[in-house]
């Protein structure tokens, strides 16, 4: 999609060049621009700067198709500041080129761009041809602007966030966590080759079946170090969740300005918004018939993905499928996933567990599949044309993707403001969108994954740890050996995925006895400082030392460390500082006594009372109990999880 935008832009923009190109810019006016003969396709400012517009436009497309384009990405956006670009939008540009040279490297160069935007000093600057700046503070290019755009300052944080990472990243080799920047993006696409047997993965990996019970599933068909890019796939189709269609484009779900001022509204439901023109006429093939009845797709949960699938696919392709149902759902048929196929063919292909299905489930999607048919019969255009025998075969496709969503539907997730406490803010990723990717879906489950996700639309899946020759390529379907015990997650995998899971994690528990979980929990033994299991007898023997140790007085302390934890939380939430640090001060020396080192509650205790140090100012103070949090979130999600990363950004935000 977003290739065909960046061809009629290109198409358009070639042509005013031509016009253009003889002329240099310091000769034209903002008159001249007006008086140029203008394409009806061309995007025009209220001003009339249509070719500065098309040009940033473009450079906007480029930055999004990746690493690979950013260099036309920067020189879009040096012609659009030449050709005139409205004063209050330059500060987005030059966000941009900040990130794309934080990306590639030039640090110093990221960081004077964004010091720029954040002076309120709007350079329109240019690269000469043979690559050397030319901006002076003096030159009739640079241009002061006395304010920011709204919602600039989100783009100036993200930027800056982005750049001190990276800064870290080079001076220490500090692992970076879960990818979310355009910077990690572009480290991952280094090396990236497509097989053209698989499209959208790695040639590292390939697609294999077998007719035993793991059915299709991914093999590494090379070693693959930890970080390899192993997946990039844009979904066949996604759903933005309602409450947060203020907050992202209902399109590319990327993060929207607080302030109106920078998206397009739907003019018809006035419920949605969009980031720009581009993503207001893609969603046309969908939003046109959804629009004034979002309420009702709201209501039927899943299944809302499952409509946007059949309006996405169109009729001649479902009745195409559904025709060939027995060739395209063959679980040995890989020709599909070929490079070049027809990307609904692979959605249809996915496994729909009907048969496994409980009955009263069945029933329910049944009837919401024959609803949502019956409601594109008689409040859309959808069928026009269409017979009724057809009619009820698209109706049968719909809740055959009914069945494999609740499967195979992908979480779209941004890492978000989730509290803030004067100067403190906390961040949880949260799921966004939904949607499905028919590649990575593939992907078997294991509770102990050798892969993980990045956030965003564009899915990337890297390795988060080497995986071997012919090894399986592993997901995790939502129950991990960090998070849960096996009993619990076999229980989960059952009820919704109709298998029971024998990875290396769950067999080492059941052999064992024991979970990796249980140490979250775990209290501190006073002898050897190793893990000791809550117990309901009075006395427990420490498996470590041997040491009796006595669970009533161990209850006790554990009592105590939760109520100056919510004594301190009192304090902190009535604006009371000194009060809260001083009980979770006292707090953290109880727990230091009772909790393992690895015990959730141990970690809350750090991570407050280093919120209260920094919220004083105190950053060194902080930093200790940083570290125990972030000796915690480690353990307990792993270098790769995006919690892991949220306590390195911590951490790194109160570096001197």
């Amino acid at each position: 999609m977003v290739q065909i935008a960046t061809a009629k832009i290109e198409d358009w923009i070639e042509s005013e060049e031509r016009k253009q190109c003889s002329t240099s810019p310091e000769e034209n006016t903002h008159d001249d621009y007006r008086e140029c003969p203008l394409s009806p396709d061309g995007p025009v400012d209220e001003n009339g700067n249509t070719f500065a517009i098309a040009l940033a436009n473009r450079s906007a497309v480029y930055y999004e198709l990746g690493s690979s384009y950013y260099d036309k990405s920067v020189k879009d956006a040096d012609f659009a500041l030449r050709y005139g670009y409205p004063e209050r939008l330059k500060a987005k540009l030059l966000c941009r080129k900040a990130s794309i040279y934080a990306s590639q490297g030039k640090l110093e160069k990221a960081q004077k761009y964004l010091d720029i935007v954040k002076t309120g000093a709007m350079v329109a600057d240019m690269e000469n041809r043979n690559g050397k700046s030319s901006v002076k503070k003096d030159e009739k290019v640079c241009k002061k602007q006395t304010y920011l755009p709204p919602g600039i300052d989100v783009k100036i944080r993200e930027t800056q966030k982005q750049i001190e990472r990276l800064k870290i990243a080079e001076v220490s080799g500090a692992p970076k966590g879960e990818c979310k920047t355009a910077a990690n993006e572009g480290h991952l696409e280094n090396g990236w080759k497509e097989n053209p047997a698989f499209e959208n993965a790695s040639e590292r990996i390939a697609i294999k079946a077998s007719t035993s019970t793991i059915g299709r599933h991914v093999v590494a068909v090379d070693d693959i170090k930890a970080g390899d890019l192993l997946f990039k796939e844009e979904p066949f189709a996604s759903v933005l969740l309602p409450e947060f269609y203020d907050s992202h484009c209902y399109h590319c779900h990327k993060s929207l300005p607080e302030n109106d001022e920078y998206f397009l509204p739907c003019l018809h439901c006035s419920q949605v918004k969009f980031c720009d023109e581009i993503c207001q006429s893609s969603s046309e093939p969908y939003h046109s018939i959804e629009c004034t009845w979002l309420n009702l797709m709201y209501s039927v949960g899943i299944a809302h993905l499952a409509v946007r699938i059949v309006l996405t696919a169109g009729v001649d392709n479902i009745l195409h499928c559904v025709k060939h149902h027995v060739e395209i759902s063959n679980v040995e048929n890989l020709e599909i996933f070929k490079n070049g196929g027809d990307n609904y063919r692979r959605v249809y292909s996915l496994l729909d567990h009907i048969d496994d299905m409980y009955e009263e489930d069945l029933f329910q999607y049944s009837l919401t599949a024959s609803f949502l048919t019956r409601f594109l019969q008689t409040k859309t255009s959808f069928f026009q044309g269409i017979s009724e025998d057809n009619q009820l075969k698209i109706g049968g496709a719909m809740l055959r993707h009914i069945c494999q969503l609740v499967c195979n539907a992908h979480a779209i997730t941004d890492v978000l403001p989730d509290t803030q406490v004067k100067c403190v803010v906390d961040e949880n990723q949260k799921r966004i969108a939904t949607a499905i990717f028919p590649a990575a879906s593939i992907m078997n489950h294991s509770c102990n994954p050798n892969i993980s996700f990045c956030n965003g639309k564009m899915l990337m899946v890297k390795a988060s740890r080497a995986i071997k020759r012919n090894e399986d390529v592993y997901n995790c379907y939502g129950p991990h050996f960090r998070r849960m015990p096996r009993d619990e997650r076999q229980e989960i995998l059952q009820q919704q995925y109709f298998f029971d899971c024998s990875c290396d994690a769950c067999r080492l528990e059941l052999q064992t006895k024991s979970s990796f979980a249980d140490q979250f929990q775990a209290f501190n033994c006073e002898n050897c400082e190793n893990p000791l299991q809550p117990s309901s007898a009075p006395v427990v023997q420490c498996p470590s030392c041997g040491q009796n140790q006595s669970m009533k007085a161990k209850f006790d302390m554990m009592n105590s460390v939760c109520d100056l934890m919510n004594k301190g939380q009192y304090f902190l939430d009535t604006d009371s500082l000194e009060a809260a640090t001083e009980a979770f001060e006292a707090c953290y020396k109880l727990a230091v006594r009772v909790l393992f080192r690895h015990n959730s509650t141990f970690g809350q205790v750090c991570d407050s009372l280093a919120r209260c140090y920094v919220m004083a100012g105190k950053p060194n103070e902080a930093k200790k109990f940083l570290q125990h949090s972030l000796e915690y979130v480690k353990e307990r999600f792993g270098e790769d999880s995006a919690e892991y990363n949220r306590e390195l950004s911590k951490y790194e935000s109160v570096l001197p």
